[in-house]
């Protein structure tokens, strides 16, 4: 069961822990605290209600026996949440205030429900994330998590809280009822509102071309929803050009539009998404398409050069293997190390300036080597490898997998 990924919900603590212990950057012992540049407490969170009395007697433990906790006062110290709403759900303890929580909920500010009678009795999602000592952490796509065995090429998702199919007749609200009202934060149901029925959109409650559409398309949208459902939806939510997921889009050659105010996407700000995406305001919805058409064929240009280095960050590459011909040396793994190691090396320095104070790793998440090699397009394979990632086509210094899959051509290049 703990190595069949496509059978455990929410794999990717376990997954970090077990390469943790595989590559060598666990260190030292008990007693040997000095050893360390950071020290991970592996204790499950996944459920606010049940575990965070567990949560509260680990960290009491932890207190009592390992001392270089209270020299630190819980600083290089993290764990890594997996429930929807992250530190928040969790978080009960006075004990955790310079704790690092890995999570893959970026909300940094506090969210009312988008509907004003349900916002003024208090209905919210509370502020999650803290940019001085969170990091927001890629979902690790295990191969056939998210596959449905009876029709595993179509993709189905929904657009309204209550399941309901959203009015074509321009109505607002555009849902049945108002159950669930807060699902995605309204953002579903107000680009469904708005684009549903837009020539050069393509926004659907399922797809059966969906690995067509999402090789070829020229953005992907992925709407917000809570923590793992933030990322989980955005495999399989509603797009511009394809139904997809944000991380998924940006693994195929398909340049991200990313919708949800003070959410902070995967590895932001270390990672700049305004470099290989687009972000746009939830205000801007209804002038979506001015905004996608705004931009020139020079800057998606330029997006798309970036997209290859944006997905090693992406991609869990030294748990699955290479898709691109990669070594994995820049994969969402070694990206956790390195941005522990940053953030160790500049205690008191805010997250994005951490680029700008350390070279090597503003090299890193370039994707090149801090002596100079390497790039953002490059190829970082040994040269056996070959790559199955569209916005490899064309590029004379990646082979391509020509047998990429069975009755298929090789990906197609992006056009712009």
């Amino acid at each position: 069961m703990y190595r069949r990924w496509g059978h455990v919900d929410r794999a990717t603590a376990r997954a970090l822990f077990e390469r943790m212990t595989a590559t060598g950057a666990r260190v030292g012992h008990v007693g040997d605290d000095d050893a360390a540049t950071w020290y991970y407490i592996p204790v499950r969170l996944r459920r606010s209600m049940s575990e965070a009395p567990n949560f509260e007697a680990a960290l009491q433990y932890v207190r009592e026996v390992y001392p270089f906790w209270n020299r630190t006062q819980g600083h290089r110290h993290f764990v890594v949440h997996m429930g929807d709403l992250g530190r928040a759900e969790t978080d009960r303890s006075q004990w955790t205030q310079n704790l690092t929580f890995v999570t893959h909920w970026g909300l940094f500010a506090e969210r009312m429900h988008p509907n004003p009678e349900y916002a003024a009795r208090g209905s919210k999602w509370p502020a999650s994330h803290r940019n001085a000592t969170d990091i927001v952490l890629p979902v690790f796509f295990s191969s056939g998590k998210f596959v449905c065995p009876s029709i595993p090429t179509i993709l189905i998702q929904r657009v309204c809280g209550d399941h309901s199919k959203p009015r074509l007749d321009g109505v607002w609200p555009n849902c049945a009822t108002t159950a669930n009202s807060m699902y995605s934060g309204g953002i579903r149901q107000l680009v469904h509102l708005h684009h549903w029925n837009r020539t050069g959109f393509f926004i659907r409650l399922g797809d059966p071309q969906y690995g067509t559409h999402l090789l070829t398309a020229r953005y992907c949208w992925g709407p917000m929803g809570g923590g793992h459902g933030q990322r989980q939806a955005r495999r399989r939510s509603l797009v511009v050009g394809i139904y997809t997921v944000v991380i998924q889009a940006v693994l195929s050659g398909c340049v991200p539009v990313a919708i949800s105010d003070n959410v902070l996407e995967a590895f932001e700000p270390f990672l700049d998404w305004n470099s290989f995406g687009v972000r746009v305001a939830e205000a801007d919805i209804p002038r979506l398409h001015e905004v996608l058409a705004a931009i020139t064929p020079q800057e998606y240009a330029h997006k798309v050069s970036r997209l290859r280095c944006a997905a090693q960050h992406m991609a869990f590459s030294t748990f699955t293997g290479a898709f691109l011909g990669e070594d994995g040396r820049f994969d969402a793994f070694e990206t956790l190390l390195e941005i522990l190691r940053v953030k160790a090396a500049h205690p008191n320095a805010p997250p994005e300036q951490l680029r700008q104070l350390d070279p090597e790793f503003d090299a890193f998440m370039n994707c090149r080597d801090f002596s100079g090699g390497g790039g953002p397009s490059d190829g970082t394979g040994s040269g056996r490898l070959c790559s199955v990632a569209p916005f490899d086509a064309g590029n004379s210094k990646v082979k391509m997998c020509r047998n990429w899959k069975r009755g298929a051509s090789p990906p197609i290049a992006l056009g712009y």
